[in-house]
């Protein structure tokens, strides 16, 4: 059933200028240990594996790029230790500044929710990238394995999706 509103009775503040959109449906693992520098300006002692890659073109020198990406989880060939997180962030253009990235040790620590055999959930990122001309952006959905103490955390991530709208 649709609902129909009378002409002219809908006033949006904003216009979607252009949607582009990426899919990997394959399995990528990532595996921590424990010791590491900051990368892409984000969080120390995770280790980051490319999940999926859009590109996009800006319409609008004015415009804001609203980002989610999703990717889900398994159990097959695992190991999780207690001081164990995961999560996803969007790098733009691989640089070190405004990424995004929603939470600093995601389901930290990871066998608290999930033990060390559970398949793990979809795990999420959404925010907004500010846009300031018309060059074409990279953005990157990667997932990350986080640990401590020189020890292992491996996560497999699948079938991950990032989605990029272009609004005004």
């Amino acid at each position: 059933m649709a609902i129909n509103f009378p002409e002219g009775t809908q006033d949006f503040p904003s216009k979607v200028l252009q949607v582009k959109q990426g899919w990997y449906s394959g399995n990528q693992y990532v595996t921590s240990t424990g010791s590491g520098a900051s990368q892409f300006g984000l969080i120390y002692n995770r280790v980051y594996g490319d999940l999926v890659s859009v590109d996009l073109t800006p319409l609008s020198s004015s415009s804001v790029i609203i980002v989610q990406g999703c990717s889900g989880g398994s159990n097959s060939n695992m190991s999780f230790h207690g001081t164990g997180a995961f999560g996803v962030v969007v790098v733009v253009n691989n640089g070190t500044s405004n990424n995004i990235d929603n939470t600093d040790y995601q389901y930290y620590p990871i066998t608290n929710p999930f033990g060390s055999g559970t398949y793990l959930p979809n795990t999420m990122v959404q925010g907004r990238w500010a846009n300031s001309g018309t060059s074409t952006l990279n953005f990157k959905l990667k997932g990350y394995s986080y640990s401590e103490n020189n020890n292992q955390n491996r996560v497999q991530f699948r079938h991950a999706h990032l989605w990029l709208m272009e609004v005004v």
